[in-house]
């Protein structure tokens, strides 16, 4: 269907793999540009942040575009599941892509807290 779409608009999806080595031709260096993340299309999520402990933050990410959005209190928020307000502050995150390598990922997050 969208790649129909994107057929017709004359527009094309391109895959790069992003852990091969990065060459800056002006300095003539090869750079190693890897992340675990490299590999992730789509995440989505909830954020508790240390600065602010009382609101919830939402994490859509798709692509090389993401977005960061204080949605107000973790209790009693519309904008929020009924079951996110009775288990309250957490960070929940899902990540979806190709031959993601788990636990990598896992011992990155963990790095940041």
């Amino acid at each position: 269907a969208w790649q129909q779409a994107w057929k017709a608009m004359g527009k094309e999806l391109q895959l790069r793999d992003e852990s091969a080595p990065q060459i800056n031709n002006d300095a003539h260096q090869v750079h190693l540009e890897f992340s675990h993340f490299s590999t992730v299309l789509r995440s989505k999520g909830l954020l508790w942040v240390d600065t602010q402990v009382a609101s919830a933050i939402t994490w859509s990410q798709a692509g090389r575009s993401l977005s960061l959005t204080n949605v107000g209190p973790w209790m009693a928020n519309d904008a929020l599941p009924a079951d996110v307000q009775k288990a309250g502050p957490r960070t929940e995150l899902v990540f979806i892509g190709a031959n993601m390598d788990e636990a990598a990922m896992r011992i990155a997050l963990a790095a940041c807290v």
